[in-house]
């Protein structure tokens, strides 16, 4: 009986240790930004200081200079689309894959609202134009390397100004991905 138990408690005891484990180095990741500096320690309080994608920190509280004399730097906010993006991989009438991406579109914080009300308009536009990037071969061979990421960046980038009034800021791809044909 002992023998039959003892690899169900063993199984039991490692996943106990791997929970146990993992939550610690979260605990740890989440202090090491806090003792890294005084941008940091401000992220964490309640000022109204925001926090960027990069980490950096808006000191500035709304009240004008920035530490050493810094630019001012403005709180963002993004909008990710909660679906993917399905864009077709065709050649002459075969389909040979699909190009699976996941976007957000960063925007300065007091426009929020006005972007937020325009995401289906500017998905329709982000998938015209992923269209036509597949369509042009923008997705054909290895797709990841720089002038064609950058080239596809700078189309979403056009479409997004294009489709808020100037608002959006920069459109970030968070996950691509290519399923080829069977």
């Amino acid at each position: 009986m002992i023998k039959k138990l003892l690899p169900v408690f063993l199984i039991v005891l490692a996943a106990c240790g791997g929970l146990f484990g993992g939550d610690v180095l979260r605990q740890k990741s989440a202090a090491e930004p806090a003792a890294a500096g005084d941008d940091a320690h401000a992220a964490a309080q309640p000022d109204g200081t925001a926090e960027d994608a990069e980490g950096q920190v808006d000191v500035t509280g709304g009240h004008g200079g920035a530490k050493h004399g810094a630019a001012e730097k403005k709180a963002s906010s993004y909008l990710r689309f909660p679906s993917q993006f399905f864009v077709p991989v065709m050649h002459g009438d075969r389909l040979d894959g699909m190009i699976i991406l996941s976007l957000t579109v960063e925007m300065p914080a007091e426009e929020e609202e006005t972007v937020f009300r325009q995401e289906f308009r500017l998905r329709d536009a982000f998938l015209r134009t992923l269209l036509i990037h597949a369509n042009t071969g923008g997705f054909d061979g290895n797709y990841t390397i720089e002038p064609r990421m950058r080239r596809l960046r700078e189309a979403l980038l056009k479409t997004a100004l294009d489709h808020s009034d100037g608002v959006v800021t920069d459109v970030l791809i968070e996950d691509i991905a290519r399923q080829d044909s069977a």
